[in-house]
C-alpha cells in the first residue's frame, strides 16, 4: 500500500480502472460486431454470385468471410461447394480437411469430400465419403440429409455403372418409398438401371396403384416387362401409355414392338412344333438380313449366312424341336456378330434384341 494513499485515493484509482476496462471491452466487442458483420456481408455476397453461376467470384467471397471469422463451419463449407463447382477439388479437400480435423463424423463435410475425390477421379475414396455422409452427424432439423446424401450416391453410382453397388442401395432406400413419394416415383427405373427388373416391375405397379394416370410410369413399366420377356404386358402398359399421352409416337411405337415380339416369341410351352419351328426360321431370316445389310455381307461371304439360307430355305424341314432349336441358335450367332454401329432398321433391330434377350434366358 502506498504510503501517502487514501481511501479516497483507491476508490478514485479503482473506478479508473474499471472505466478502463469497460472502454476496451466495448471497443473490443464493437470491432468483433464489426468484423462479424464484415463477414456475414462477404457469405451474402457470395450466396449470391454461386447462384447465378459466378463461382470464380463466390469462392473469394466465402474465402473473405472464412478469413474474418475462422470459426465458422457454415462459411468453410460455403468455400468448399464453391471451389468444387469451379473445378478446384483440390483446394476443397484443403478446406474440408480443417473441418474433418475436429469432426470427422460431419455429414455435409463429408458430402462435400466426396463431391472433390469425384471430381479428382479418386472413385473409391469418394464411395467412403458418401457412406460417412449418410451414417454421419447433421446439424438439428436436416434429417432429410441424410437421405438426400444416399439418393446422390444412387445416382453417382448410375452415372459409374456400378450395378451390384447399385442394387445394394437402393435395398436400403426401398422402404422409404412408402413414405416419400419422391424415392418412390424414381425407384422403379433405378432399378431396372440396376438390372434388377422384377424389383422395378413390382415398384412401378405399387406406384401406379397410387398414381394410377401417371403416363411415363406405365411406358416404364412397359420397358421393364419387355426386358422380362413379358410381351403380353407390356403391350398393355404401352397401349395405357399412350392412352393418357396420344402425341407420344414412341409408346406407340414400342406397343407394336411388344405385340410383333408376342407374334414371334417362339419360347411358349403351348405352342405346336410347327408353330415354333416356324417363327424360329422368321426370326432366323431377320437375323440374317439385318447383319447381311449391316456388313453388305452376301451369304456365300460367310459360313454362317450361308449356312442360315440352307435352313431359312429347306424344303421340308423335320418338325421336331431340335429343328427349331438349331435354327434359334443360328440366329442367336448371326445376332451376335452384327457390328455395335448396325441400325439399318431401329424397329425391326429393336425387335430383335428383345426376342434374342427372351430366347438367351
Amino acid at each position: 500500500m502506498i504510503p501517502f494513499a487514501t481511501p479516497k485515493l483507491v476508490i478514485g484509482i479503482a473506478v479508473t480502472m474499471g472505466a478502463i476496462y469497460s472502454a476496451d471491452q466495448f471497443l473490443a466487442s464493437l470491432e468483433h460486431r464489426e468484423l462479424d458483420a464484415q463477414a456475414r456481408h462477404a457469405y451474402s455476397n457470395g450466396v449470391s454470385l454461386l447462384r447465378d453461376g459466378h463461382n470464380a467470384q463466390a469462392s473469394e467471397a466465402f474465402r473473405t468471410a472464412r478469413s474474418l471469422d475462422r470459426d465458422n463451419v457454415s462459411f468453410q463449407l460455403a468455400l468448399a461447394d464453391a471451389l468444387i463447382r469451379d473445378r478446384q477439388p483440390d483446394s476443397a479437400e484443403d478446406a474440408l480437411s480443417g473441418i474433418l480435423d475436429k469432426d470427422s463424423n460431419d455429414g455435409q463435410a463429408n458430402l462435400m469430400m466426396a463431391r472433390a475425390m469425384d471430381e479428382q477421379r479418386r472413385y473409391t475414396s469418394a464411395d467412403s465419403f458418401f457412406h460417412r455422409a449418410i451414417y454421419g452427424t447433421w446439424p438439428p432439423n436436416t434429417e432429410g440429409q441424410q437421405i438426400n446424401a444416399r439418393i446422390e450416391l444412387v445416382h453417382w453410382l448410375v452415372a459409374r455403372g456400378d450395378q451390384k453397388a447399385l442394387l445394394s442401395e437402393l435395398i436400403l432406400l426401398e422402404p422409404l418409398a412408402a413414405s416419400d413419394p419422391r424415392i418412390a416415383r424414381e425407384l422403379p427405373s433405378l432399378f431396372q438401371q440396376a438390372g434388377a427388373t422384377s424389383r422395378a416391375i413390382d415398384a412401378y405397379r405399387r406406384w401406379l396403384q397410387v398414381n394410377p394416370a401417371d403416363a411415363e410410369a406405365y411406358a416404364g413399366l412397359g420397358q421393364s416387362e419387355i426386358q422380362s420377356g413379358n410381351f403380353r404386358a407390356a403391350r398393355q402398359s404401352f397401349d395405357r401409355a399412350a392412352e393418357l399421352k396420344p402425341d407420344n409416337a414412341a409408346w406407340k411405337q414400342s406397343a407394336d414392338v411388344a405385340l410383333n415380339a408376342m407374334e414371334m416369341d417362339p419360347t411358349p410351352r403351348w405352342l405346336s412344333s410347327q408353330e415354333k419351328l416356324e417363327r424360329s426360321t422368321h426370326i432366323l431370316a431377320l437375323a440374317s438380313s439385318m447383319v447381311a445389310a449391316c456388313t453388305a455381307a452376301q451369304p456365300e461371304d460367310s459360313q454362317l449366312l450361308q449356312k442360315a439360307q440352307q435352313l431359312i430355305g429347306e424344303k421340308k424341314p423335320a418338325v421336331t424341336n431340335e429343328a427349331a432349336e438349331m435354327r434359334l441358335d443360328f440366329a442367336e450367332t448371326i445376332w451376335n456378330t452384327r457390328p455395335v454401329s448396325c441400325n439399318q432398321a431401329p424397329e425391326t433391330d429393336q425387335l430383335l434384341s428383345v426376342l434374342m434377350r427372351k430366347i438367351s434366358q
